[in-house]
């Protein structure tokens, strides 16, 4: 294992990057204790994907008319899948929620920014979810996304 420190400039500023890369294994543990003191953990097996092969995702969704039941019931779960989906590691979940109709109360789809390695885990992504197992989406559209302003670092 070895940790290398790099800096990036572009016209938004300089994005310093911290990296293990791993050649044998590292414990749960230790990523897990990392977590949990605020560091931020950046892991690349040997021969795996680079974070800076990922991009940026924007999704749009609108639900189904007449699925507002069914959502509720999955609410839940859905939330939950966003958070955590062990199931695609390599996705993170940077920016979520409903999207309103015109009277600013009622839900009628999502709009979330993801981060993957290709737009087809992107799509896998949201397929696999909860609301996209039930068959509640009536459009889902996976666009790249150039991230201009308030990305993370």
């Amino acid at each position: 294992m070895y940790f290398q420190h790099s800096n990036q400039t572009s016209l938004l500023g300089t994005r310093r990057t911290a990296r293990w890369a791993m050649t044998g294994s590292i414990s749960s543990n230790s990523v897990i204790k990392c977590l949990a003191n605020g560091v931020r953990v950046d892991l690349q097996s040997a021969g795996g994907s680079k974070k800076e092969d990922f991009m940026y995702f924007v999704v749009f969704i609108t639900h189904k008319e007449g699925a507002v039941q069914e959502r509720g019931r999955l609410s839940d779960a859905f939330a939950a899948y966003l958070r955590d989906h062990a199931d695609q590691p390599d996705v993170t979940v940077h920016h979520g929620g409903p999207t309103l109709g015109d009277d600013g109360e009622s839900v009628n789809g999502l709009l979330l920014a993801l981060e993957a390695p290709s737009i087809d885990v992107a799509r896998a992504f949201i397929a696999g979810s909860p609301y996209g197992q039930a068959g509640l989406f009536a459009a889902s559209h996976v666009r790249p996304w150039n991230w201009l302003t308030g990305r993370p670092d």
